[in-house]
């Protein structure tokens, strides 16, 4: 018998939500609401009316801010049998542009780019609840007629695009179920959860902050950190709205701890993290303000759908970083001689869509997929990821590892937050390290020369000579993780004329 798709799946999750209790409130985006019984009875509406546009498997881009609408606008793409595209609002014109063609999108949700075939969110008859709802066997059946076979596949997500162009995979929904089913054995999601949607669309853990909730009755707190105060305002949403589950990356969770609204969540009882290598100290910080929570230490590229092993951190435990752990159901780590990390099995996607196909790590039969992580076997079957391979450089014979660098300086007690990277100069220049620090207090910088020193004390690293550069602020990607590229850019402009960069 085949499996239903993840469209089917989704519909049958909302239908039996809206069965059990029609009135219990399952999105919730500030003032606005939605109950169990309006959702199934938007999205139905929506996947519908998506149909007369565009065939199943259609890839259907979504450019909408995060919100109720956005929500709405995925589930009823996916139900609808199309493959979903995120295009998030913040991307540049260029950027939107490029997925768009490279992806053969056939249509996008929102405001699309010049050329693309577009419908606004209003269109999809969405807005309006008075129509009939799931309860009416009508709606029900015409939707449950929208699934098609062969099974389509769930999302082509893309790549950061921080070292060239953007890459897109594609995701199978056997791949993501697999993903979402090992997370709901492990940390089992309950009805009563508040689960946070925080996460930019253009980062594939937003995947799972729009299904796992929906396919196991939980409510999910929508924040626009854009638009809803930043930091503080996510300190708010996470004591008012009751959230039990969030995710942060390492460094965005470092920044929100750093905020004065940071302060004890005790309803929190799981944070993920990934993304980066995840520090002790970050881990420890958000165990004291979440006593009750479990911090759990996730790893996985886009190429291998969002996560691929799981750790729960433990205070007792002396690992720095803190392990990635074991792989997780169907998927398995393997280590290269060269300390590579390599993923295999159910999860790893069978390679690049678009002007990619053919490159990357994957091997011939897309079974497997070279990361590019350094990593080390702490024990017999667990891992730890050190940092990116192609963050090792090289300098008058010595190899430094720039995340290990960064780790070590952020230890200094005057500096809050830190990025390295490697300025290879004017052709013919020697190549040097640049340290682009955030000191605590701006009018107390500590110098290079106490900084070097502190690392030489504190740390196994060899002596690395470097530039220490002031900053006011460390740029993120859209998915919150360095960029290094608007940084060196950032130095760049400012540092060589002896300017802070702000």
């Amino acid at each position: 018998m085949t499996e239903p798709s993840c469209g089917a799946t989704l519909w049958r999750a909302l239908c039996a939500a809206a069965a059990a209790e029609p009135g219990r409130t399952v999105i919730r985006d500030g003032a606005r609401v939605l109950t169990a019984r309006e959702l199934v009875t938007v999205v139905g509406t929506a996947a519908l009316r998506l149909r007369q546009v565009v065939p199943p498997g259609s890839r259907v881009g979504v450019r909408l801010a995060p919100g109720t609408d956005q929500h709405v606008a995925i589930l009823a793409t996916l139900v609808a049998s199309c493959v979903y595209v995120p295009l998030d609002v913040s991307w540049s014109v260029e950027r939107t542009a490029y997925v768009c063609g490279d992806a053969e999108v056939a249509l996008v949700l929102g405001d699309g780019p010049a050329g693309t075939r577009s419908l606004p969110f209003a269109e999809l008859g969405a807005h309006r609840l008075a129509v009939p709802d799931a309860t009416v066997p009508d709606l029900g059946a015409a939707v449950a007629r929208l699934d098609t076979t062969p099974v389509p596949p769930v999302y082509v997500m893309y790549t950061s695009g921080t070292t060239g162009a953007p890459k897109g995979v594609e995701t199978t929904w056997p791949a993501l179920r697999n993903r979402l089913a090992w997370m709901q054995d492990l940390y089992p999601l309950r009805p009563a959860d508040v689960v946070l949607s925080k996460t930019s669309c253009g980062f594939d853990v937003s995947i799972w902050e729009y299904l796992w909730p929906r396919l196991h009755g939980a409510c999910t707190a929508v924040l626009d950190i854009r638009a809803d105060g930043g930091w503080s305002g996510l300190w708010r949403v996470l004591r008012e709205e009751g959230v039990t589950v969030c995710h942060f990356v390492p460094s965005v969770a470092r920044a929100a701890l750093r905020d004065p609204a940071a302060g004890p969540v005790p309803n929190l009882r799981m944070i993920a993290l990934s993304g980066e290598v995840l520090d002790r100290d970050t881990a420890s910080a958000l165990q004291r303000l979440a006593p009750a929570a479990r911090i759990v230490n996730m790893y996985g590229p886009t190429e291998c759908a969002i996560d691929v092993s799981h750790w729960t951190f433990d205070e007792r435990e002396q690992w720095d970083p803190v392990p990635i752990g074991r792989g997780a159901a169907g998927c398995a780590l393997t280590l290269r001689p060269s300390g590579e990390l390599v993923i295999s099995g159910v999860q790893v996607a069978g390679g690049y869509l678009g002007a990619a196909a053919g490159t990357g790590g994957f091997n011939p039969d897309g079974t497997a997929y070279a990361t590019g992580d350094t990593a080390v076997e702490v024990e017999p079957g667990i891992y730890a990821v050190l940092g990116r391979s192609d963050r090792q450089v090289k300098l008058n014979g010595v190899r430094v590892e720039l995340d290990g660098l960064e780790a070590a300086v952020r230890a200094h007690p005057g500096i809050q937050d830190c990025a390295a990277f490697l300025d290879t100069g004017d052709p013919g220049s020697p190549p040097r390290v640049v340290l682009a620090c955030r000191p605590r207090d701006p009018g107390a910088v500590p110098g290079t020369r106490v900084i070097r020193e502190f690392v030489r004390a504190t740390s196994a690293m060899e002596d690395v000579a470097f530039r220490l550069v002031p900053v006011d602020r460390l740029p993120l990607t859209a998915s919150g993780k360095t960029d290094y590229r608007a940084l060196a850019h950032d130095v760049g402009e400012g540092s060589h004329r002896g300017q802070r960069v702000h």
